[in-house]
């Protein structure tokens, strides 16, 4: 197993081929160990490296998840760059870790290349948090393999500490992005599906996003549940290599 040390706290990682550094971020819920065929994949044209979040996997893990877990997270992905020796990099994340990637690129511009994101949420209503939070079926058996497979016997604090995360930060205004996507540099490809069944009107909170992000793309499909990067894989692959591999 490989870690890293990042602001004082020690991350797992995986990383797979050779090449321009790509990371991709795992939704809050979710850890690098649920992206081994994503690692595969995109580890046939990118060195792809996928890490587990403070807090989860096979990372440290923390009592409270503070309001600013999403920048933080980025703030140890882009030290994570560093480590492997790169000023430079892509990165691709899906539902939480779409919402890192993008502030990585809100935080240090000048460093991340190309973001796709997918799955990715504007704001986090009261009545979103709500959705999210009650959506969460902890006696599940598909659930709990799901979980359990990402953060080990302990899954249930996990689940506990972001659905607290959640519910505070509804609570504290939920802005995701603190009107600051506006200073986001990088080309960035958003994308999403209209059946969305995790996210109240993805649709729109992609339309918004496109918006405010100066060089942006949208990939809306129509069919496909949370995410797209698994629901609808060969869509997502083709539109996100693609995009990825442009000069």
């Amino acid at each position: 197993m490989a870690y890293l040390n990042l602001n004082d706290h020690i991350f797992h990682y995986q990383e797979a081929g050779a090449g321009e550094l790509l990371f991709i971020l795992p939704g809050n819920t979710a850890s690098g160990a649920h992206h081994a065929s994503e690692l595969e994949f995109f580890g046939r044209y990118f060195h792809t490296v996928t890490m587990d979040f403070w807090g989860t996997g096979l990372s440290d893990r923390l009592e409270v998840w503070p309001l600013d877990w999403w920048q933080q997270a980025a703030r140890d992905t882009l030290a994570a760059a560093a480590c492997f020796g790169v000023e430079k990099f892509r990165v691709m994340g899906t539902s939480g870790g779409a919402v890192v990637a993008l502030w990585a690129a809100i935080l240090e511009p000048g460093r991340v290349e190309r973001v796709v994101a997918d799955s990715v949420i504007e704001r986090i209503s009261r009545d979103t948090a709500r959705e999210i939070i009650d959506g969460r079926d902890l006696e599940n058996p598909m659930q709990q393999q799901f979980w359990q497979a990402g953060h080990g016997d302990d899954w249930r604090k996990v689940v506990a500490s972001d659905s607290d995360l959640i519910r505070r930060f509804a609570e504290s205004g939920g802005d995701v992005f603190e009107e600051q996507l506006s200073t986001v540099q990088s080309p960035v490809l958003l994308v999403g599906s209209r059946e969305d069944d995790h996210t109240p009107d993805m649709a729109g909170q992609l339309e918004r996003l496109q918006r405010q992000i100066p060089s942006s793309n949208l990939l809306l499909l129509e069919t496909g549940a949370h995410p797209t990067m698994w629901t609808r894989p060969e869509a997502f692959r083709k539109a996100a290599l693609e995009f990825l591999a442009a000069a």
